[in-house]
């Protein structure tokens, strides 16, 4: 891993697009919804109340809302910043596959920092069109690269 430093810039940082995307996933069977547009996540809501409808076990459900963050000179120029291209979903270009952090790893994080992280939801971030038998991987906050299969 590479690592940068910027001297002599103030940096903010925006969303992009303003409002995050949301996906109903059932805590039963890792189904989910298409993902939508926050004010619009009455679509993800009706499709949990169908999947239970189909699968009357399945009544948990996570919201799990996802945005893109963008940092850009704080002073407005955009030397050499390319304007964000705007994709048809906070999704699109990613993999998607969810998974809680095993068990081990919450204990353990747990135990060094007392920092509880057994409602993390890891998303995979590869390409679509990966093979899942070359496994999934997600970003865990500050913690590095978490792998699954």
């Amino acid at each position: 891993m590479t690592r940068s430093m910027f001297r002599y810039v103030e940096w903010r940082l925006i969303t992009v697009p303003p409002s995050p995307e949301v996906q109903a996933v059932c805590s039963s069977c890792n189904a989910r919804s298409v993902a939508v547009d926050w004010e619009d996540r009455g679509d993800a809501e009706e499709w949990a109340l169908e999947h239970t409808g189909h699968n009357p076990s399945h009544q948990s459900y996570r919201g799990v809302a996802t945005s893109v963050w963008k940092v850009l000179p704080a002073d407005g120029t955009v030397e050499d910043v390319e304007p964000p291209v705007e994709p048809e979903s906070v999704l699109d270009g990613v993999c998607g596959a969810l998974t809680y952090l095993p068990d081990e790893m919450v204990a353990s994080h747990q135990y060094v920092t007392g920092r509880d992280l057994s409602n993390l939801v890891v998303l995979c971030t590869r390409d679509p069109a990966h093979d899942p038998l070359d496994g999934h991987c997600g970003t865990v906050l500050d913690h590095g690269t978490h792998y699954w299969p």
